[in-house]
């Protein structure tokens, strides 16, 4: 093989790694955005007792092996003590949520508007984004 060919692979590798990526991230994204507007179906009890029949609600999804999910959980567990209607939900323990609302990845947040999924975010939230749910009464 010659050098041509080696560095030709070099730089295709990583470029093709980077668009599957791409194009996972906003797969897992279509697919669980798919929930948004719905009833809020039912859920654990815990879940269902401390979301149903509020005005707001919010579902952490998270993973205590991710990155962005170690950023971002203290804040919400932070959220959590101090309002009944946040819950945190690790994946890892409970699928069985996760999947009933179509979550895929972490970290996602759910927010939940008089028992109807008002929003899903997928991904990482900046400490600003983080600051206008607080705000939002939670």
């Amino acid at each position: 093989m010659s050098w041509g060919w080696i560095i030709a692979i070099a730089v295709a590798l990583p470029l093709l790694l980077m668009a599957c990526r791409l194009v996972l991230d906003l797969s897992i994204k279509r697919q669980t955005t798919r929930m948004k507007g719905q009833p809020l179906p039912a859920l654990d009890e815990d879940i269902d007792r401390r979301l149903r029949g509020r005005p707001l609600g919010l579902l952490y999804f998270y993973s205590p092996e991710g990155g962005a999910c170690r950023a971002m959980t203290p804040h919400l567990e932070a959220m959590a003590k101090a309002h009944d209607n946040v819950v945190l939900v690790d994946i890892t323990r409970d699928a069985t949520t996760a999947q009933t609302l179509g979550v895929l990845g972490a970290p996602t947040v759910v927010l939940i508007d008089h028992d109807c999924v008002a929003d899903i975010r997928f991904g990482p939230l900046t400490e600003k984004e983080l600051e206008m749910l607080a705000g939002m009464g939670f």
